[in-house]
């Protein structure tokens, strides 16, 4: 597992986030949490909701427009770092 993830037994955590987890499994939907401090925010989305952002993710990563902009990237990678466009040939 990713340091960035943690997987947390639901029934450890405060009943307050239990509904909120509950809600979201409910609707396959998301809630943001964010700090009134920092500004800063993360997102709490159902298993299913992220396995469907992944699959759209990959379909439209195997488009011809994304090629052009990975083959674009690569060009210009290639012009402002031509000897780590060597190494990735």
């Amino acid at each position: 597992m990713s340091p960035d993830f943690q997987s947390i037994e639901a029934d450890k955590v405060h009943s307050t986030l239990l509904q909120l987890f509950d809600q979201v499994i409910r609707v396959n939907g998301r809630i943001e949490f964010m700090s009134a401090t920092t500004g800063k925010s993360c997102v709490l989305i159902s298993k299913t909701e992220l396995d469907s952002l992944e699959r759209a993710l990959e379909i439209l990563s195997n488009t011809d427009a994304c090629q052009q902009m990975r083959d674009l990237v690569a060009t210009v990678a290639a012009h402002a770092e031509p000897e780590l466009a060597e190494m990735s040939a």
